[in-house]
């Protein structure tokens, strides 16, 4: 077998696992997303709840899932030995805790400022923002425990331990889906319910991840040692990675607080399509990255250029040939895929519409969104950690630029516009970037898979829009009959996508950057 077809299937493999685990997680999130809406609906107390889980989990995302397992994986994997290693882990978990330790404990007692912060305008109902501040307050201890798992998770996939890792998240979904099942038989407000579960969920996640790290030897006693070789190398990768996550999410917070002052149920509309894009964004992103990034690693450190080359721009391939039909669907069938999934009780038809106008913008800038989920990864596997915030920071000048010109136009369906915008800014600032590195070498037979892709991905969009107008208000149906007619439209596109770039010449051997007909 050739080193590039070796290379493809190893990753396909890797990338598989995790993608089957994380679908499981999408899953298990998605039948969340429809009990809350059903639940919580997108009012008032659903709008509080959303901000004041957001706090914590925008955080988690910056630092615990964002700059640090970007930072700690390379320099995990580039250690000599197991004795080094468990060093390396003694010593980040040391800091690690004291350092989320102490941004708790902030977030606890600065939660009215950080309300406020958010989502100034919900002072404007009496009430919203005390409710906001509460729940703030209740829920910020979770970037403590998600900040723990977080590491643990970046242990068990540097270890070639995927399943478990990709799977924790589930715990706290079934934690939140168990909390509205429940809800009948408790007499708590239904946010505070959920806002417990949520804590509930992340005490859940940081036993099963300790239990597996354990199970395969690495569980680890912390060790204050700040001043470690490992730990200033993880904290100089992360500091510049740790502005270039707060710089896209800045965009989020300036992004929430115009959408706090559209009136109630914008915050939720928003929050309702962000949590369906990032399905696809976490089934194939994410995947790929949690499969790609030792790869990458252990190429950049042992100076094998082409073959670190040729894996990123396998990543890149497989990554575009599963968005860019997605982005493709997303954008044309919004509504049926809010109707079908989210549409009753509480959440009703004309929320689903406003919401299916977010969601159709998010999916213009989908495949922006997984390709950066490649990219990141290989700059910091290059130590080129300051090349992804200054791409943030670019990101985030035209985000709020197109922010002025969008918003008046299309409203909160802007908002979301504007994100995938920068989302594109980013990619762009990036390739050029390893371009310039000589660590991404783009050549002809890239651009003739690209356009086979584009055949295909036009024929999805003119199929699903013709089905769409054809099938008329078949979404709004009770029972099994919606279902039937979304899993039908999305069968169809796939079967039409693979039929396409089929006749069109595309082989699977062309997802090897090494070959293309």
């Amino acid at each position: 077998m050739s080193r590039s077809r070796t290379r493809l299937v190893s990753l396909i493999r890797n990338a598989s696992i995790v993608s089957a685990m994380i679908f499981l997680s999408r899953l298990t999130g998605l039948a969340r997303e429809m009990l809350l809406a059903s639940f919580l609906g997108a009012g008032s107390a659903a709008d509080a709840f959303r901000i004041g889980f957001l706090a914590p989990n925008m955080l988690r995302r910056i630092f615990a899932e964002g700059a640090f397992a970007q930072a700690f994986v390379p320099v995990l994997s580039s250690q000599q030995s197991e004795l080094e290693a468990r060093r390396l882990i003694a010593d980040v978990s040391g800091v690690l805790i004291v350092a989320v330790l102490a941004v708790s404990v902030a977030g606890v007692f600065g939660a009215g400022s950080i309300a406020f912060a958010l989502a100034p305008a919900f002072g404007d109902v009496p009430g919203k923002l005390e409710l906001t501040a509460s729940l703030v307050q209740f829920m910020f201890p979770y970037l403590a425990l998600i900040s723990l798992v977080s590491l643990m998770c970046a242990v068990l996939n540097s270890s070639g331990r995927y399943i478990v890792a990709s799977s924790v998240p589930i715990l706290l979904n079934a934690s939140m889906i168990a909390a509205v099942l429940s809800a009948g038989v408790v007499s708590i407000a239904p946010a505070w319910w959920m806002a417990i579960s949520v804590i509930s969920g992340g005490a859940l996640q940081l036993a099963i991840a300790l239990a597996a790290v354990a199970r395969v030897g690495w569980l680890i006693w912390p060790r204050w040692n700040p001043r470690g070789a490992g730990v200033l190398e993880v904290g100089r990768l992360m500091s510049p990675s740790l502005m270039s996550a707060a710089a896209a999410h800045f965009s989020l917070i300036l992004n929430t607080r115009i959408a706090a002052q559209m009136g109630d149920g914008a915050v939720s509309w928003l929050n309702y399509a962000d949590r369906l894009m990032e399905f696809p964004v976490a089934m194939l992103g994410v995947a790929l990255a949690t499969a790609i990034a030792p790869v990458l690693a252990r190429k950049a450190l042992v100076q094998d250029v082409e073959e670190y080359t040729l894996a990123l721009q396998c990543g890149l391939r497989i990554a575009l040939f599963l968005s860019v039909p997605a982005s493709m669907f997303m954008i044309v069938a919004a509504y049926p895929l809010l109707c079908t999934l989210l549409t009753r009780g509480a959440f009703g038809v004309a929320d689903a519409a406003e919401s299916a106008k977010a969601l159709s913008a998010y999916g213009a800038g989908l495949i922006a969104l997984v390709v950066l989920k490649i990219l990141a990864p290989a700059c910091l596997a290059k130590r080129k950690a300051r090349l992804p915030m200054i791409a943030a920071l670019t990101s985030i000048i035209f985000v709020q630029l197109a922010n002025l010109l969008l918003v008046p136009l299309m409203g909160h369906a802007g908002l979301a516009l504007s994100i995938g915008f920068g989302a594109w800014v980013n990619v762009a600032v990036l390739t050029i970037g390893l371009a310039r590195a000589d660590a991404l070498r783009p050549r002809l037979s890239d651009l003739v898979f690209l356009s086979r892709i584009c055949v295909g991905a036009f024929a999805v969009y003119w199929l699903v829009k013709f089905m769409v107008a054809e099938m008329g208000d078949a979404w709004l149906f009770d029972g099994w009959r919606r279902w039937a007619a979304l899993f039908g439209l999305i069968g169809a596109s796939g079967l039409t996508y693979l039929a396409t770039v089929g006749i069109v010449g595309l082989r699977s051997s062309h997802m090897r950057a090494a070959e293309i007909a």
